[in-house]
């Protein structure tokens, strides 16, 4: 079994803050406390990586946990935790709300928002840890579902709840395969499917022609960036990729054509800059995000009416 620390390790007059100490590096910053009259305290933390998700399985004694205001302005690693209550019952409270999970129940919640997690009696739990970049999301739309109850029989439930548990068991048995990178892509991609359709709030008026040339100057700023992508771009500007199409289409022009677009003008406009007369053309094509010289050259002479060295010598348009 991956167990990374159990309250075992240590004599029975420190476990408590053992346990306290490897939570809170484990997870991000964290006030933990046992449950006033509970029996001794006893904890064990397994672990898995499986690929951008950190699959945890907690189970203790009788304990609350608390992520203050002042501890996320020390360290906030930007991420959401997805619970599945195995046993016992815990309540989950962020925000104004509070989700009361028993066996098979989820909840969300957030690193970068206060929360507590309250558990009156021993209980196991699996905690899924996601950065929050991979989840395709308005980040003020996603702060109003956290810290809310997804029962097992409901909704989208019974779908996402057993292929959890099923890795959750698996970290339990010592049977997860060793590379387990696509069994973290199917935990974001159920994580996004939850979500993604109460994420649909129409924008306010006035809300597109304000975000447009932001999302145009990021672009811009990132253009040499080969890692330029709606996704990337959608996530840097807060945005759902869905949204950002949306924003695009209102223009007349999709993402990557804008994208594709900006890069050959700022390669037009290095092609006939004297300082840089001796750069070759396809160096000056690979800095502005363009990998293989055939496609920039046809893509080039489609959008200026020849070819990268003919304009660099004066012919089209200048």
């Amino acid at each position: 079994m991956a167990v990374l620390f159990a309250t075992d390790d240590v004599g029975s007059d420190e476990r408590f803050e053992y346990w306290a100490h490897s939570s809170s590096t484990l997870f991000a910053p964290l006030t933990s406390a046992p449950v006033t009259g509970a029996a001794r305290f006893w904890g064990v933390m397994r672990g898995a990586r499986l690929g951008a998700v950190q699959l945890s399985a907690v189970s203790a004694a009788a304990h609350t946990i608390r992520r203050t205001a002042r501890q996320i302005a020390i360290d906030d690693p930007e991420l959401f935790w997805l619970s599945l209550q195995l046993r016992g019952t815990s309540t989950i409270v962020q925000a104004d709300r509070s989700a009361a999970l028993r066996p098979g129940d989820l909840a969300l919640y957030d690193s970068s928002h206060p929360y507590a997690i309250v558990s009156a009696a021993p209980m196991e739990m699996a905690v899924f840890q996601l950065p929050r970049a991979l989840i395709r999301s308005v980040p003020a739309l996603m702060a109003g579902l956290t810290a809310t109850r997804i029962g097992e029989r409901s909704g989208a439930g019974p779908f996402v709840t057993p292929y959890l548990r099923g890795l959750s068991e698996g970290l339990r048995d010592d049977t997860l395969p060793e590379r387990c990178d696509e069994l973290g892509d199917g935990v974001v991609d159920l994580v996004n499917a939850i979500f993604a359709p109460r994420l649909t709030a129409p924008a306010p008026a006035g809300a597109a022609a304000a975000k447009l040339p932001q999302v145009m100057a990021f672009i811009d700023a990132h253009l040499a960036d080969e890692r330029l992508t709606p996704d990337a771009i959608a996530r840097a500007n807060y945005v759902s990729t869905r949204y950002l199409y949306r924003l695009f289409e209102a223009e007349g022009t999709g993402v990557a054509e804008w994208i594709r677009h900006r890069r050959l003008e700022r390669c037009r406009r290095d092609l006939r800059d004297p300082a840089l007369a001796e750069v070759p053309v396809a160096r000056i094509a690979l800095q502005w995000g363009f990998r293989n010289p055939e496609p920039f050259s046809r893509a080039f002479r489609a959008a200026y009416g020849c070819a990268p060295g003919a304009y660099r010598a004066g012919q089209g348009d200048g």
